[in-house]
């Protein structure tokens, strides 16, 4: 796992797994293909009004337990290290294709921070924004990055960040935004 710390409020790594795609990737890519033939996918649709839609699925059902435990290890050892943390959060397989969204909204966590992996095909597939905590501001809360999507991406932060993400529009759910995401604490 490279390491490129973010000096930022809340935002502490950007880096990449590389690593962990392809197995990843290729267990998503083969669950979405064999469903294919079938009325429905193995994922559920998630919504809430004015704030998310999207579809979602415990990520060991769909990739595997061996290939989910693998990236947790590898997640749970870089946080202990950098974070002090000593527990992480079963990952949860999300799927942002066209018509999915989510709005500037926090979620509701006891978790201290918030990891989210990028298994999407491409970075063209979109992008999540990060915002600080603070809304009252005349201005809007501030952004303190954008994460691209990259293949492999890793993004930890804040779980008291507010964040939006936004598909490029693409029906096909193997070229919309698909990650892992979870808590460390």
């Amino acid at each position: 796992m490279s390491d490129q710390t973010t000096q930022a409020v809340a935002l502490v790594y950007t880096g990449t797994m590389p690593d962990s795609v392809p197995p990843l990737r290729n267990a998503f890519e083969s669950a979405m293909l064999e469903a294919s033939g079938q009325a429905a996918t193995p994922l559920c649709y998630a919504f809430a009004p004015g704030r998310y839609s999207f579809l979602t699925a415990g990520a060991a059902g769909i990739l595997g337990s061996a290939g989910t435990e693998a990236f947790m290890e590898g997640v749970a050892k870089w946080a202990r290290a950098h974070l002090g943390t000593s527990h992480i959060s079963s990952p949860q397989l999300r799927v942002y294709a066209a018509g999915c969204n989510r709005a500037v909204v926090r979620d509701e966590t006891a978790g201290d921070w918030r990891y989210c992996f990028s298994l999407s095909e491409s970075v063209r597939a979109g992008h999540m924004d990060v915002f600080d905590g603070i809304l009252a501001r005349r201005s809007g809360p501030r952004r303190l990055a954008r994460f691209g999507f990259e293949p492999g991406a890793l993004l930890v932060h804040s779980a008291r960040c507010y964040y939006s993400i936004r598909p490029r529009g693409n029906p096909d759910l193997l070229a919309g935004l698909v990650f892992l995401d979870g808590y460390l604490w």
